[in-house]
């Protein structure tokens, strides 16, 4: 893989995933235990260019953005580094039971923190002029203090590049028409 200015980095072994979603495999770093790489599959168009890597990364970090864009030899982009998500932090679906929060000491408090994150950072990716686009539970993760972080943000719609529209139907808003924006993250 190479830099953005065509420096060879490393080789990354895309055998080694450690998860994978619609448009990426998820790889350790070669040379940094305290970040990962993803890595679009064949046929993906990354919604990612130089300039919209530069919008995300005006975000707080409680966004897991690109740290480093990664291309192949040809000059396409390949995927980015970014920081590894601590093993503290669970998907946000582990909330959606009562038995499970009991059973991980998730009070009201928690969850009002919790509540009170997301509404923020919503916030804080509009006030950069960000649409998140795909708000979904398999990108929320939180800890049990009620920290959050948020993944994928490499689909987020910046000022240099409007959303792909890929969601997953379930959070589609279709009171907005399907259409992303800053309505719809809401």
């Amino acid at each position: 893989l190479y830099d953005h200015k065509g420096s060879f980095k490393f080789h990354a072994d895309i055998s080694q995933v450690i998860d994978r979603g619609g448009e990426g495999s998820i790889i350790p770093h070669p040379k940094d235990k305290a970040q990962v790489l993803k890595i679009y599959h064949d046929g993906i168009k990354p919604n990612l260019t130089y300039q919209s890597w530069i919008d995300l990364n005006q975000l707080d970090d409680r966004f897991i953005k690109p740290i480093e864009l990664l291309y192949y030899s040809s000059g396409e982009i390949a995927g980015f580094s970014m920081k590894l998500l601590d093993k503290s932090y669970l998907r946000i679906s582990q909330l959606f039971t009562k038995a499970q929060c009991e059973k991980m000491g998730i009070t009201d408090t928690v969850k009002t923190i919790i509540a009170k994150e997301l509404i923020s950072l919503i916030a804080e990716a509009h006030n950069k002029n960000i649409v998140i686009g795909d708000f979904n539970p398999y990108n929320i993760f939180f800890d049990v203090h009620g920290k959050i972080r948020l993944i994928d943000v490499d689909s987020f719609e910046t000022p240099a590049l409007k959303h792909s529209g890929r969601q997953l139907d379930e959070i589609r808003d279709h009171y907005y028409l399907v259409a992303v924006n800053k309505e719809s993250d809401y």
